[in-house]
């Protein structure tokens, strides 16, 4: 038989708030299976009959420690904890039947004042024990419960919270046909996709709170939907970076879905998704903190160092020798000839000549703009956003150019497109095609900086 999701049950541990659930969770019933260890652990604390074995015997769920340490409690003192923390109890587990929010309280009462005991054992179970998941991103304590009835066939269930040491997302899972370590599987993702608060995203007519992992899909949808998938990923990581480190950037929204945040889908495909869940929680870090995220269209062949854009971003990011990488960019040269005229309208001087002062890589780092009342020094990134606002963003592309006069007219001559900081979004299609993975692609324009979990 496949196992198949019952019912899941999401919620914050400090309100009780449910933040996600499916199927008939107040109806749901099933043997507790092991589960009902818990409530035989707290009673076992709270009467002082706890020994050094139990945290053990919790997390590899041993059954003849818990008889026989029923059978020394006997069952007016269990059910008296039983009936506290709102679970069914009785010496014959089988004839038990226990339903999702009924674990839910339980797995409160325990996160937030559970005797010692039981939470260490709970957080052995997520590390060695049977809710142990090799793929964890995050540390869990949890049980997990398994039974067998004429009734209900094959149940698996699984209860916990992450992170382990300092309880913020509980979560209930119950599978029909399948076994609590099937069910420690599913809940462990579950606790990854909401351990983190949402991201409020401003819509054109409301703010929407999105799990971050959906809101990392979006963005990989909107970025990079016809990317290869290492060339995804790598963005998916820039993405979530973005948005932890950039929260409250809109005030009470913390990013839009304008160019110069993230743009962003609210319903993502499939290879976007699986961008977002290979990276779950991953992000860029620099010395233990978030770490700028930048990334942009196209370099055309070497990127632009940050110190000469935004010097005051910190850890300021290097430019990067992009070789050939990103050739097959459409953006990769362009040119655009512009009257005097224009240019006055965005910059408001007519200029009578134009001499630019390269950086690294070729990119402008200082623009000089003779006009008939002196001279105007511009940024080379300033000058490029004042001028492509007025004549477009797909006429005058990015900071990296050159620029003769021809009368009232100036011919500049540019590559790629973006402000050139960062991560180039063409030269990861073509690093990614190459074979490079997306720790590879990351490492190349980011160099220094480290892929860590996100802390909660």
């Amino acid at each position: 038989m496949i196992a198949s999701l019952a019912v899941l049950v999401v919620f914050d541990v400090a309100s009780g708030a449910t933040l996600h659930r499916e199927g008939p969770v107040e109806s749901y019933e099933a043997a507790p299976g092991s589960t009902i260890k818990l409530v035989i652990a707290t009673a076992a604390a709270e009467a002082g009959r706890v020994d050094s074995s139990l945290p053990r015997a919790l997390a590899t769920s041993d059954n003849r420690y818990f008889k026989r340490l029923e059978s020394a409690l006997g069952e007016p003192a269990i059910q008296r904890v039983a009936r506290r923390l709102g679970m069914p109890y009785g010496t014959d587990w089988t004839r038990l039947r226990v339903r999702a929010p009924a674990l839910v309280e339980l797995v409160r009462q325990l996160a937030l004042a559970g005797p010692a005991p039981v939470r260490e054992g709970m957080r052995e179970c997520g590390e060695y024990g049977t809710c142990h998941v090799d793929a964890a991103r995050v540390e869990v304590a949890g049980k997990t419960g398994t039974d067998l009835t004429p009734r209900e066939g094959l149940q698996g269930w699984f209860v916990g919270w992450a992170p382990a040491e300092r309880p913020r997302v509980g979560v209930v899972v119950g599978l029909r046909g399948g076994r609590g370590a099937s069910a420690a599987r599913t809940g462990t993702t579950a606790l990854e996709r909401f351990l983190l608060p949402g991201v409020r995203v401003q819509l054109a007519d409301r703010i929407a709170v999105v799990p971050v992992e959906d809101y990392v899909a979006g963005v990989v949808e909107a970025e990079a939907r016809d990317a290869p998938g290492e060339a995804q990923k790598a963005l998916a990581v820039l993405a979530r970076t973005f948005a932890l480190r950039e929260r409250g950037r809109h005030g009470t929204a913390d990013v839009c879905p304008r160019t110069h945040c993230q743009a962003f889908r609210d319903r993502p495909g499939a290879a976007a998704q699986l961008a977002a869940r290979e990276t779950r929680l991953e992000v860029l870090t620099h010395a233990d903190t978030l770490s700028p995220a930048h990334y942009f269209s196209t370099c055309g062949g070497h990127t632009a160092g940050s110190e000469a854009i935004w010097p005051e971003l910190r850890p300021a990011l290097p430019d990067v020798d992009d070789g050939e990488f990103c050739r097959a960019s459409p953006h990769l040269r362009w040119q655009a000839v512009l009257e005097d005229r224009q240019l006055e309208q965005a910059l408001g001087v007519r200029p009578t000549g134009i001499t630019v002062e390269t950086g690294p890589g070729g990119w402008v780092a200082r623009v000089h703009v003779q006009h008939a009342g002196g001279e105007r020094i511009l940024g080379g990134e300033e000058f490029h956003l004042l001028v492509a606002r007025k004549v477009g963003w797909s006429a005058f592309k990015s900071a990296r150019f050159t620029v003769a006069a021809a009368g009232t007219r100036f011919l500049f001559r540019g590559t790629g497109m973006g402000h050139g900081v960062g991560l180039c979004q063409w030269g990861a299609r073509g690093r990614a095609e190459a074979g490079a993975s997306y720790r590879d692609i990351l490492a190349a324009y980011f160099p220094g900086l480290s892929i860590t979990h996100a802390r909660p």
